[in-house]
């Protein structure tokens, strides 16, 4: 990334004023909204907590994915599994596969992994 494509992330960071509770930017020093005076200390802080709240969200959001899927492809692969085995021992029965609950239990079980490690690889991680 050149110089002139690099920006400050400061810079779109925003917060939730404290008075009329609309998103505004956290270099604001009057809300846009309600016009009450910020305090730029004041405005940090609460971007602070604001990031610290989104990672809690994203992190959780990820982990349910990963239980959801793990869910799903088990619905569709333990049914799988007994119809293949039970294929074994009585011959000519139908075996029914359950490709879409084991490819989507997969697929948001893989989604929710890559986001979670992505979150803890963040070097902004809050705990």
């Amino acid at each position: 990334m050149s110089a002139t494509q690099e920006y400050d992330t400061e810079k779109f960071r925003v917060f939730r004023c404290p008075n009329c509770k609309e998103y505004i930017n956290n270099q604001m020093t009057e809300c846009s909204f309600c016009h009450i005076t910020i305090d730029l200390v004041v405005a940090r802080k609460a971007a602070d907590s604001e990031d610290r709240e989104n990672k809690i969200f994203r992190r959780q959001h990820y982990k349910r994915h990963m239980r959801v899927g793990s869910l799903v492809f088990l619905a569709g692969a333990i049914p799988t599994a007994l119809m293949i085995y039970g294929t074994f021992i009585l011959t000519g029965e139908i075996i029914f596969v359950f490709y879409g609950a084991i490819a989507g239990g997969l697929t948001d079980f893989l989604y929710g992994l890559d986001g979670w490690i992505g979150e803890i690889r963040d070097k902004h991680s809050y705990r």
